[in-house]
């Protein structure tokens, strides 16, 4: 650095942003060197800021830079080169340093493909890349192959093959060609083949490794000429196609044609109103010209009908042929809806048909349909649902024209009618809004099975809905369904209906519930290896369970005949494999009699209030159950009048589980237990103080 002064006055608390503009005019730098850095004390120092603040004699130190950086040429196996640097200014563009490069050259049949930084795994760089510092940067080679193009007579090439790195794709190898490729008057481009007019046609995917040869295949343009009678208006004259089109394929490519009002198109002729009528097969394989015949349009009659849930002051609406539904649609009046129900959608014929668009034009006489909805809907959120008597509910994938997405928090909530609410068609539901179907206490299925959206299941969305059972598209869906007052064996990814009952699948061995929850009897299929959590919970008008085809059953689920406060018989004389029964699985039955589980010779559990509360319960006898070791907690509570035999084998009986030590009301009548285990009935934690006989 040249003409350092070493001392330069300022004003104390000057920031270095106002003292640096008269220090700049007191340096300056050798030849080919220029300002790097201003730094506190020394060269080590930190780097000044326009906003440090002097408040002191100081030292500031100057650092230097060259004004040039060198760049190192480096490449692959396959390029040399004359020079192995070059010097630029220092900020200069890649743009720049490529016009200063020189010498390179490359072993035969390979080119440059580009340029890296510092080697061949680096950046790739662009024009607008500046260089600060000394840099290396790499050449990558590629190896170039030729495609040849030929065709048929009617294309011409400015050149007849071009040079493309291999590997490059069709379509990387087709935007060079374009340039190059002119066809004859009224030809045009139909295809590119490989190698010859009966090769494969070329995909943009396909890809080129070896010498080529690609042919251009023509099609010739005829010109397809408009024209019609008084009464059609046209805005396009003409439209070009290729030779051997179809009339099908002409006219959707004629779109400015429309009519004076009241008429529309009859027909389409070749030539003039005198030609013949076209039909979609005919072939144009030369210049021709159409001709449209219009012909006035005639009234016809449009038929309101509607669910059960509507009604009409008029049921047919007289129109023009060719109006859309934009039109009729206005002319519709005196439609009204049963209390709390609202029109929905209308669609043709009937409520299985298409839904109606403004554009849907109606040229023969036509029944429409007014579908209802009972549900209060805003932007695809159903908010509340105004019929509380529904029992069943099938929600479909729009209402009003709108995806639903979502369940409104206690949209449903109170409905205690309700049974069965089918979400399957509802693919773009989100969410279920807290307290959603709070006090279905009816509430049997919720069908989520192809909400694969679902995200979000709102706190007690569930609430008090005892019996539900949640069918669910995931397993991340299944664990979002968790804690919302459903239990988790309650929780299925799929149920199958056959013969009147669900099941988990097609296999029939778990059974879930009953399709008729008042139904009289129940005969069990014989594939059923499980009676799931619920099955039967609250089928109030339940007498008889029939399990004698079950030679394969093994578990009772909870609460499975759980308040089936009619159930006064229940065959388990197939069920030698049963091993279970699960928690209140008969709790309340308060009209069983018996239930005789000797031929039940694995069972080796009876879990918590499996039979409490059947107070009409006389006899349980189980001593050939020479499996069972454990009888849960007030398992036979209240069974007043029962007798319970135990088997040698019981280790484990739960607290009070033969009724309360002080409630004497409770307490089962007597209880048989071989000598040995007699501790286990009166002792801790059972405490049963009823009358007990040592076998």
């Amino acid at each position: 650095m040249l003409g350092y002064q070493k001392n330069i006055s300022a004003v104390k608390g000057d920031t270095w942003g106002k003292i640096k503009n008269d220090a700049i005019t007191k340096i300056s730098f050798k030849e080919g060197y220029e300002l790097a850095a201003w730094k506190l004390n020394d060269a080590n120092g930190k780097a000044l800021t326009d906003t440090d603040v002097f408040t002191k004699d100081t030292i500031v130190f100057v650092t230097s830079q060259s004004k040039y950086v060198t760049i190192s040429l480096k490449g692959d196996s396959n390029v040399t080169f004359s020079s192995a640097s070059l010097s630029a200014d220092r900020g200069a563009s890649f743009k720049t340093v490529k016009e200063k490069i020189t010498g390179v050259t490359f072993k035969e049949g390979y080119q440059l493909a580009g340029w890296k930084l510092n080697d061949a795994s680096g950046n790739d760089l662009k024009d607008t890349d500046t260089f600060e510092a000394d840099t290396t940067i790499f050449a990558v080679s590629k190896k170039v192959i030729t495609v040849t193009l030929t065709g048929d007579g009617k294309i011409n090439f400015s050149q007849t093959s071009i040079s493309v790195f291999k590997g490059s794709t069709w379509a990387e190898v087709k935007a060079k060609i374009s340039a190059i490729t002119n066809f004859e008057p009224s030809y045009t481009l139909d295809v590119w083949k490989l190698n010859d007019a009966s090769g494969n046609d070329l995909k943009d995917t396909d890809t080129f490794e070896a010498y080529t040869t690609i042919f251009a295949v023509s099609k010739k343009v005829i010109t397809v000429t408009l024209r019609g009678d008084s009464n059609v208006i046209l805005s396009q004259t003409s439209t070009s196609v290729f030779e051997g089109s179809t009339w099908a394929e002409v006219k959707a490519k004629i779109t400015g044609v429309t009519f004076k009002d009241g008429y529309q198109l009859d027909v389409w002729k070749l030539n003039d109103e005198s030609g013949t009528n076209l039909s979609d097969d005919y072939i144009f394989n030369e210049s021709a010209t159409i001709y449209a015949v219009s012909r006035e349009k005639k009234p016809i009659v449009i038929t309101l009908a509607g669910d059960s849930n509507v009604n009409f002051l008029q049921t047919r609406i007289p129109v023009t042929e060719g109006s859309t539904w934009a039109d009729v649609k206005t002319k519709i009046s005196g439609v009204t809806f049963k209390d709390g129900y609202q029109l929905d959608v209308w669609k043709l014929n009937g409520a299985n048909g298409a839904e109606l668009q403004d554009t849907s034009k109606f040229d023969v006489a036509t029944t429409i349909y007014a579908v209802s909805t009972p549900f209060t809907v805003t932007d695809g959120v159903i908010i509340s649902c105004n019929d509380e008597s529904l029992q069943t509910i099938v929600i479909p994938h729009k209402i009003h024209g709108k995806p639903v997405t979502a369940i409104g928090e206690r949209a449903f909530a109170g409905c205690s009618d309700l049974a069965k609410v089918d979400l399957s068609k509802c693919i773009n539901l989100t969410s279920i809004g807290g307290l959603a179907f709070k006090e279905c206490w009816n509430l049997r299925t919720v069908d989520l099975s192809k909400c694969t959206n679902l995200d979000s299941i709102g706190d007690d969305a569930f609430n008090s809905c005892y019996k539900v059972k949640l069918i669910v598209a995931t397993e991340a869906i299944k664990e979002k369904a968790k804690g919302r007052y459903i239990p988790d064996n309650c929780i299925y990814l799929s149920i199958y209906e056959e013969g009147g009952f669900y099941f988990t699948d097609s296999s029939k061995t778990v059974l879930i519930g009953i399709v008729d929850t008042n139904a009289k009897t129940a005969e069990i299929p014989a594939s059923v290896t499980k009676i799931g959590a619920r099955a039967f919970q609250e089928c109030v008008d339940l007498r008889t369970v029939d399990l004698s085809n079950c030679t394969e059953l093994n578990s009772i689920g909870d609460e499975a005949f759980s308040y089936c406060c009619k159930l006064n018989s229940v065959d388990f004389s197939a069920c030698a494999k049963l091993t279970s029964i699960g928690n209140w699985a008969f709790y309340l039955c308060n009209e069983l009699t018996s239930a005789d589980l000797s031929a039940c010779t694995n069972l080796a559990s009876i879990e918590e209030f499996a039979f409490a509360g059947c107070n009409n319960l006389t006899k349980i006898d189980l001593s050939k159950c020479t499996n069972l070791t454990s009888i849960g907690e007030s398992a036979f509570g209240g069974c007043t009048k029962a007798v319970i035999t135990l088997p040698a084998s019981i280790t484990v009986i739960g607290g009070e589980a033969f009724g309360a030590e002080s409630i004497e009301d409770s307490r089962c009548k007597e209880v048989k237990v071989p000598a040995a285990k007699k501790d286990l009935v009166t002792g801790e934690p059972c405490n049963y103080t009823g009358k007990v006989t040592e076998l």
